[in-house]
């Protein structure tokens, strides 16, 4: 599973992304089967000059069995806290999908 994290800014450091990269493995480790790629997209709606709640993380799931990436989001204080909450939202919609999908091929069946 590839792991792609765009729009960090410039406090992005090798060891930081990493770290990054590493909780989102370990967090959607049992949907590795059915996934190709997480993107990972940071957007800071004031700028540098502001604080409070205006840092937002989408996180893109793409699974092998759809054409479309199933996408989250979440807005909080810290870049960091909203990549954790990006990532509960994700295994949520996750488990939820795959659930759905297999019900649906064995009544198919």
């Amino acid at each position: 599973m590839l792991i792609e994290i765009n729009n960090f800014g410039s406090e992005a450091t090798v060891e930081r992304l990493n770290s990054l990269r590493e909780e989102i493995a370990n967090k959607l480790s049992r949907f590795e089967s059915h996934l190709t790629r997480i993107e990972a997209y940071f957007k800071d709606a004031n700028g540098p000059k502001k604080q409070g709640v205006d840092k937002q993380c989408k996180l893109e799931a793409r699974l092998k069995s759809q054409p479309m990436p199933v996408v989250v989001s979440a807005d909080g204080a810290s870049k960091e806290q909203t990549l954790h909450d990006a990532v509960d939202k994700l295994v949520t919609l996750l488990s939820r999908t795959i659930e759905k999908s297999q019900e649906h091929r064995q009544n198919a069946n």
